[in-house]
Order: C-alpha cells, then sequence, then structure tokens
C-alpha cells in the first residue's frame, strides 16, 4: 500500500515522469526545485542542497557535487566509477590518501610539509610533454625535464644546470662539500673510472688523476702552485715535467688581453697586451720585442731594487737608427742629438748606442753615453765616452775620428783637460808594453816596442824586433846599434833638421866613437850659460879665447907643384904655426918648421903676413927644403902658408898645426 502525506512518501517503489521529455522534478512548497532526475542522472540545488542516507547509495554512473562530500561517519567510499569533486577533495593533516592494493603509495600533509611516499617498485612521474617543478605561485621553476630535450635545474628562477645533446652546461659555480676525505668529480667509460679530479683533503691540492694508467697528471696546491707530469711538491708557481705545448692559433687581437698564443701557420710563440702583440719567439729560435714608440724599452730587468733597472730598446728618428743597451735610464737618438730620461733624478744614466745609421748615413757605430744627474728625470748633459765608426776607428772622447790625421785616427782620445794614456800593472816587478807590429811571427810581433820594466824601472826602446835604447832608473841612458857593418857608421843622431843634426858614428874601423855634423854648422859645449868650447866645420878649436887646428892636404903634393892653407879671422889674425912634411914610403915626417906669433889684420898692408921667426928647421935628407914654405897675406884677415916641395922623391903630405886667434882653416 502506498501512503503519502503531508511530510513523506511510504510504499512508492516509482515515480516516472509524465512527458515525453523524461526529466522528474521535485519541488518545496514556496514552487522552488530542489531535485531533478534525468537521463543523464540526479542534481540537487539550492542553499543547503544535499543528500542524506543513512543506509548504502550505489550510483552506477558519475555522482557530481557541486559542494563539499562530508563523511564523518564514513571510513570507504567505493566507487564503481569516476567520483569528480568539482570544488576539490580536503583532506585533514596526517590523513593519508592511498593509492595501490597493498597501500603502495601514500601522499599526506603533515602539518609542515606535503609528502609522496612510495613503498614498492620506483615512483615514475609519466609526461609526454615533460615535467615542470614550479613554487606554488607558478613564477619560479625549481627544476624542468622535457621530453626528448633537456633536464634543467634553477636557482631561485635562475637556470644553472642543463644537460645537452654533448653532456652538460653548469651555468657559474659548481661545489663538492665533504666534511672529511678525497672530493672528486670522476669521467668513466663503459663504468670504468678513466680520469678524476678531486681535492686532496690532506694537503688541500686540487689534484687530477689518470685512473687508467694509475698516476697523477695535474696538481694545484692550496698556495696556486701549477704542478704537472707527478710533480707534487716543491717551490716554484709552475712546475712542469716533460715540456708546455700551445696548440692551434690565434692573433694579438683575440682576446682576453694579456695572451699567450701560436701564430697560424708558423710556429711563433707570441704575448700580446692590450691587443697588441708585444713578445714573439719565431720558429727559428728568435725573441723579437716591440714597443709603442722610440723611448718605451722593449726589454728591461731589475734585480730586487726597483728604483734600477737595465734596458734594450729601439729608436729610429731623424735619419738615425739605434738599438740602446742602458742602465737606470730610457735613450733615444734623434740625428745626432742623444736623450734619456733617468730612473732617479738626481743619478746619471749610462748607455751603449749601436747605430745601423747615424745621420742618414749608413753605417754601424757603436757609442758609448752617460747622463749626469740633475734635479729632474730629464735634465743633465749628455756626454759621449767613446764611440767606434764603420770603418772602425775609435774615438775617446772624440765623436769623429775620422777627422784627424789618416795614419793616426784608428785610436783618438781627446779631452778638454790635459789627456792621457796610462798602461798600468798591478805587479811591481811586471813589464808594460806598447807593441808595434807588422806579423805574428817572430820580431813580427814586436818590430818596433816601448817596454817600461817595474823590476829595475828602466825603459826599454826597439826598432827591428832588437833593443836600440835603454833609460836606467837614474837617468843612464844607453844606445846600442850591434856591431857596426862598416866605417863612420852613424849610430845616433840629434837633429833639429835635416842639416842641423849631431851624429853619433863609429870611426874608420868602429874601435872608436865619434860626432859628425853637416854642412859648416859648430859643436859648441856652455856652462852655465856661457860659451867654454867650440868645434867648428874646419875643424878649429875654440878654447879659453883661444883656437887650435890641424890641417892636411889630402892626397899629398908632389914636386914642382904647391898646396897652400888659409888662415882666416872675423877681426884679425894672430897665430903660432908649425909644420912637419913627410912623403910617402916613409911615414916619419922629416921636417919641422915653426913659425911664432904671424899675424894679419884690417891695417896690415902689403902681401907678405909679418913672420916674427922660424925657430926651427929639421932637414935629415935633402929631401925637404925649408925654403919650400911661404908665408902671405892674399886677402884681409888671411894669413896664407904656401908649400911648394922643389926636390926630393914621391909624394909630399904636409901637416899644418896652429894656435892662436883665428876663425878656420882651408886646403887647397
Amino acid at each position: 500500500m502506498a501512503l503519502i502525506n503531508q511530510n513523506s512518501i511510504i510504499g512508492v517503489t516509482s515515480i516516472t515522469s509524465p512527458s515525453a521529455s523524461n526529466v522528474l522534478t521535485v519541488h518545496t512548497n514556496d514552487t522552488t526545485e530542489r531535485l531533478r532526475v534525468t537521463a543523464d542522472g540526479v542534481s540537487f540545488s539550492g542553499t543547503n542542497a544535499s543528500l542524506d542516507t543513512s543506509g548504502n547509495a550505489t550510483f552506477n554512473g558519475n555522482v557530481s557535487i557541486g559542494g563539499t562530500l562530508t563523511y564523518e561517519d564514513v571510513t570507504n567510499i567505493d566507487s564503481v566509477g569516476v567520483i569528480t569533486a568539482r570544488a576539490g577533495v580536503k583532506v585533514p593533516d596526517n590523513q593519508k590518501v592511498f593509492l595501490g592494493t597493498d597501500s603502495d603509495l601514500e601522499i599526506y600533509h603533515d602539518g609542515s610539509n606535503a609528502r609522496i611516499k612510495n613503498t614498492t617498485g620506483q615512483l615514475w612521474l609519466q609526461s609526454d610533454n615533460g615535467i615542470r617543478f614550479v613554487d606554488s605561485d607558478v613564477n619560479e621553476s625549481t627544476a624542468r625535464f622535457t621530453d626528448n630535450g633537456a633536464v634543467e635545474l634553477y636557482y631561485d628562477g635562475t637556470k644553472k644546470f642543463e644537460t645537452t645533446t654533448t653532456g652538460a652546461t653548469i651555468t657559474n659555480d659548481l661545489v663538492l662539500n665533504h666534511a672529511s676525505g678525497d672530493k672528486a668529480i670522476r669521467w668513466a667509460t663503459g663504468g670504468t673510472n678513466k680520469l678524476s679530479l678531486n681535492h686532496n683533503n690532506g694537503a688541500g691540492a686540487l689534484v687530477a688523476y689518470d685512473n687508467a694508467n694509475n698516476a697523477e697528471r695535474l696538481r694545484i696546491t692550496s698556495n696556486g702552485d701549477l704542478m704537472t707530469g707527478g710533480i707534487t711538491s716543491g717551490a716554484g708557481k709552475v712546475q712542469v715535467a716533460g715540456g708546455l705545448r700551445i696548440a692551434g692559433s690565434a692573433t694579438h687581437t683575440d682576446t682576453p688581453s694579456p695572451y699567450i698564443y701560436r701564430t697560424s701557420g708558423v710556429d711563433n710563440l707570441c704575448i700580446s697586451t692590450s691587443a697588441i702583440e708585444r713578445l714573439r719567439i719565431t720558429s727559428g729560435g728568435t725573441l723579437e720585442s716591440y714597443s709603442p714608440d722610440d723611448t718605451t724599452p722593449n726589454i728591461k730587468w731589475r734585480s730586487n731594487d726597483t728604483n734600477w733597472y737595465g734596458s734594450l730598446n729601439q729608436s729610429v728618428e731623424g735619419g738615425t737608427i739605434t738599438s740602446f743597451l742602458s742602465c737606470g735610464g730610457d735613450w733615444s737618438a734623434n740625428g745626432t742629438t742623444y736623450s734619456a730620461t733617468k730612473a732617479i733624478a738626481a743619478y746619471p744614466t749610462s748607455a751603449i748606442a749601436v747605430h745601423n745609421q747615424y745621420n742618414s748615413t749608413w753605417g754601424s757605430e757603436f757609442v758609448f753615453l752617460t747622463k749626469a744627474g740633475g734635479s729632474t728625470t730629464t735634465d743633465g748633459a749628455v756626454t759621449e765616452r767613446l764611440r767606434i765608426t764603420s770603418a772602425g776607428q775609435m774615438g775617446l772622447g772624440a765623436n769623429n775620428p775620422g777627422d784627424y790625421d789618416g795614419e793616426a785616427n784608428d785610436f783618438v782620445v781627446r779631452s778638454a783637460n790635459h789627456t792621457g794614456i796610462t798602461i798600468a800593472s798591478s805587479g811591481s816587478n811586471q813589464r808594460c808594453n806598447l807593441y808595434f807590429s807588422d806579423g805574428t811571427s817572430g820580431t813580427q810581433k814586436y818590430r818596433g816596442a816601448f817596454t817600461y820594466d817595474h823590476n829595475d824601472d828602466s825603459l826599454m826602446v826597439r826598432t827591428a824586433g832588437v833593443e836600440r835604447l835603454r833609460i836606467a832608473s837614474d837617468g843612464q841612458a844607453t844606445f846600442d846599434k850591434g856591431a857596426p857593418a862598416s866605417s863612420n857608421q852613424v849610430i845616433a843622431r840629434f837633429q833639429a833638421e835635416s842639416s842641423r843634426r849631431l851624429d853619433i858614428v863609429w870611426h874608420d874601423s868602429g874601435s872608436l866613437l865619434g860626432f859628425d855634423l853637416p854642412g859648416s854648422h859648430s859643436y859648441i859645449f856652455k856652462c852655465a850659460g856661457s860659451e867654454k868650447l867650440r868645434i867648428n866645420s874646419t875643424g878649429v878649436v875654440k878654447f879659453g879665447g883661444q883656437s887650435y887646428a890641424t890641417a892636411t892636404k889630402s892626397g899629398g903634393v908632389n914636386v914642382s907643384s904647391s898646396c897652400y892653407f888659409d888662415i882666416t879671422g872675423s877681426n884679425h889674425v894672430f897665430v903660432k904655426i908649425m909644420i912637419k912634411v913627410g912623403y910617402t914610403g916613409n911615414s916619419n915626417y922629416q921636417m919641422h918648421a915653426q913659425y911664432d906669433y904671424v899675424t894679419c889684420n884690417y891695417s896690415t898692408s902689403g902681401a907678405t903676413a909679418t913672420r916674427t921667426d922660424i925657430l926651427q928647421v929639421e932637414a935629415a935628407n935633402a929631401q925637404f927644403n925649408y925654403s919650400d914654405i911661404s908665408i902671405s897675406r892674399p886677402s884681409n884677415r888671411t894669413v896664407r902658408v904656401t908649400y911648394s916641395p922643389s926636390s926630393g922623391a914621391g909624394t909630399h903630405h904636409p901637416i899644418l898645426y896652429v894656435s892662436g886667434v883665428f876663425d878656420s882653416i882651408t886646403v887647397s
């Protein structure tokens, strides 16, 4: 029986929609629809629309809940179909969503963190287009996995790690952190370690290790030293066992700068700074340095004192091409002008300049230079100390040695003050020498020489390789010409000019020394500036106000011929005469005649000079007659002694001895 009252329906097993629309609705007293049954299912509407049942409810289709499904006294929901929660499914903290027959997968929130727990097999996240982990606001990614693409890891929204077709890319730093022991990055092939990069915790070093050959290849120590080839200790920032090779090629404009690179095509090793090549080692081993200007040194070197340095630089200015080797300054040359900037203003700088061209003239020259200290680094005079010209001439203080005499300009010493050359010996018994050579064998090495012997303080002069003069320490001079080759050989000569000289000669056979003067010159001996003795060219000796002379007739005189001796004076003649006569075959003089005081002066008249007396005539035989001697006055201040032999055999040889006041004797 079916019972329908105001508040319930009892005993009705089915309600069928009366219309063809197949829709059944249920309304409340206010005519508001609360329940609708259609071919698609059952729906509730209204502010507090709900389905309340105390038993089991079975739904063969979908159950759609527009609000909240609350089941405080329900432990399980068993649905054959799909449960759709349009406003979400809410599970309290620590209440889990179990998946799997044995609840193998759990999803829950513990009040602090959300958790997914899998207890069987692996947890797979499957997606055709990739998987991405983002923050709750979907503003920043933490991880992204792209199907057939990269795996990306992010920090604070910035990508730090990405896999690629060839490996992986890490942006910024990769930190390996381990509490103790060694930390390593390893490279393997087929699961076998080939190479590892590890931090040696004990030594504090980063080590590259060849696992395949069980050998250390590279080490960077905690203080920055780099070691290769198994070197694990020692001093030096870079230690390479074997060799260091730079492969590939580049140019000086490549970055970064400074740059060490190998040039393309040729094995040149180069170093550049500021994108400009500065240093090159060519494939042939030549070191080349490039400077931006003429005064900047190509190469500098110094000790631990940073104030001083040595330098090399090239200067090309004003037709002068120069290489400078300098100390304590930067040098340049422009034409004939040298300039330098000192390292320290108050101290000098010095340099050696090598010219390939000097003042537009080609030819090599070597110049030694100094620049004086001053109050600034650029003041102070530049002084040339030594020059070696392209012709091989050397000038010490002379920058133009070629301007001096061509036979003596190979080495020129010049100074504004007293100038000299010193040959010094540090030993007290050694010799100092100045040699003149014309060869390299025998006496050619010292054909001429000056030798000072410090052992006895003597000075020796050699010519033709033989000692000719020695001056002893006491000033004694010894001339040594060697054995004379002939009589009257000159062994020493003092000469003012060719016609005014004094010769020391070997006389006759060389057993006696003699003096010789050319022309009509005289020997004069003075003491205290006053003449004491004179020997003139005619053989007259003047001594103590008197003159003495001897004269002979060269070749003698024959009978019926004559010879005469003219005795002359500058003012008057007052003489004593003695004659000796001998003849050929008898060297003893057989006749002696003496005339005492024969005078001849301006006032004497007539052709005969005054003869005071004949003191002695000796005639041992009839060969000689004293009457054959005559005295006459041929001219003023002249007394002539004539000998005209009238008898006797052979050639007569008269000798005339004269003393008194006269100047000269001539024989005719």
